[in-house]
């Protein structure tokens, strides 16, 4: 059953980073990751990137193009990853409707990133249903905040899922998401959190365990 990391940040597209696509993709090889997610802050990864992560793993990593995006409104600070196999023309702070519009149109996949990293409140102002899944373990995913995650996504009908949130080499491995099987395309995997065909996998790439939530 394959992995796939959902949030992979590159250097060439992100000031944060500190890698570049050829040392992520080499990384995500090495821990049995068959799939990353290849974001940045209001830069949505290009078909270019996708090829670079195929050519340097000769295909045993796929990449999918995705893209960062904090909402921005009366309350603010949420950040979303969106998933998409079409060209994003979205910057990096945009209001929710516009967000959704993009779903609803391209069939794209939206998952909350890192929740209650910045304050104890979700400020997304809308509907919820547009979510597909929430990050309930990530390199920045609060891990005491675990069990409020499961709470709100079992209240919405979310799936969970983890990834690294990389933004070095060494970011990677750590979190990751097991698929029943690989998603063709980006529809295929939003069908598939929408069934909840994935087990979150944490501490190097075990399966997450009632005891990994917490009280």
């Amino acid at each position: 059953m394959p992995l796939i990391d959902f949030h992979v940040h590159i250097r060439k597209n992100s000031k944060c980073a500190k890698a570049s696509t050829a040392d992520i993709a080499s990384a995500a090889q090495r821990h049995g990751i068959d799939g990353i997610v290849i974001l940045d802050h209001g830069y949505h990864a290009t078909i270019k990137d996708v090829q670079e992560v195929h050519d340097v793993t000769e295909g045993a990593v796929r990449a999918y193009r995705g893209i960062e995006v904090t909402v921005v409104g009366r309350y603010h600070n949420d950040d979303v990853i969106i998933i998409s196999d079409m060209k994003v023309n979205l910057g990096r702070h945009e209001p929710w409707f516009k967000i959704c519009r993009w779903r609803h149109t391209h069939h794209a996949v939206i998952i909350l990133a890192h929740p209650f990293r910045r304050k104890d409140t979700i400020a997304i102002e809308a509907d919820f249903s547009k979510i597909d899944a929430v990050e309930i373990a990530s390199t920045h995913t609060k891990p005491e905040k675990r069990r409020e995650i499961l709470d709100l996504a079992n209240q919405h009908g979310w799936d969970v899922v983890a990834a690294s949130d990389a933004h070095k080499v060494k970011n990677i491995g750590g979190y990751a998401t097991r698929f029943e099987a690989m998603p063709k395309d980006v529809r295929e995997m939003g069908d598939m959190l929408r069934r909840g065909a994935t087990h979150p996998m944490i501490k190097r790439l075990t399966p997450m365990a009632e005891g990994d939530i917490g009280e």
